[in-house]
Parts: C-alpha cells; structure tokens; sequence
C-alpha cells in the first residue's frame, strides 16, 4: 500500500514539473521584463502554436496578459482593458450555446489575442480586441 502511495506521488510530482517550471519561467520574465508585481493566473495556450500565459498586475497597476510563444521564446504583452474582458468573452460563448464553463484561457491565435473558452468538449475562441467568435470546435 505505502509503495503504491509513493509511487502515485512520484508520478503527481513528475507531472507538475513543467508545468511549475514553466510558470516560474514566465514569472520571472514578466517581473523583470514588464514589472509584473502579482500573477494572477497561469495556463497553457495550446492552439495552432503553443503559449505560456500568465494575467497579472503591473507595479503601476495595470492589469496585462503575458504570453511566451514556446516555439521561439518571444514574449507578447497585452493591457486588457484593449480588449474584452474574461466575463464577456464568457457572455460571448454562452450566447453561442456553451453551458457549463470549465476554463477561460488567454492566448494567440494567427497573431491575434484571443479568449479560448471551454466548456466541457467545445472550445468557443474570441478575438480578443472585438469580442467576436472567431471558431467554434469540438464535438
């Protein structure tokens, strides 16, 4: 039983790895490099290209969206009072039939700022700066 346990948590602790050293990476980029004081949230952005992204706060108190483009490393800043916010993009995808949402994500999408929504199977993406759906995928 105590391997089976430790063995569980090896596995557990193997998986967050990347995802807390991304986070950490990303972190330190946006502090040093766009004065981020306060993260707020962090995910992956897996769409055509893969992205880091982090919302947080500036020391001015802005509130931004940093993205980290895996491929080259290039890092994208957003001030998001340029665009919609999380909950209209969620007004967006329930007005297109989503129901329960699961998780509201910032990326990049054909180098365009996007909101990626889901909402159990179904991905809604909105741009970002219009509020427009721009696809609706999954079953």
């Amino acid at each position: 039983m105590n391997l089976l346990l430790f063995a569980g948590l090896l596995m557990l602790d193997t998986i967050s790895k990347p995802y807390q050293k991304a986070k950490m990476e990303l972190t330190q980029l946006a502090q040093q490099m766009v004065g981020v004081v306060e993260v707020n949230e962090f995910s992956f952005y897996n769409g055509l290209e893969s992205y880091s992204s982090l919302l947080g706060e500036t020391k001015q108190g802005e509130s931004i969206a940093v993205l980290k483009k895996e491929s080259d490393k290039l890092l994208y800043v957003y001030r998001l009072k340029d665009g919609i916010s999380q909950e209209q993009a969620e007004r967006v995808a329930r007005d297109k039939g989503a129901e329960k949402i699961d998780k509201i994500t910032f990326g990049r999408l054909n180098d365009k700022p996007i909101w990626e929504v889901k909402s159990d199977l179904v991905y809604y993406v909105i741009d970002f700066e219009t509020g427009t759906l721009i696809s609706k995928e999954g079953l």
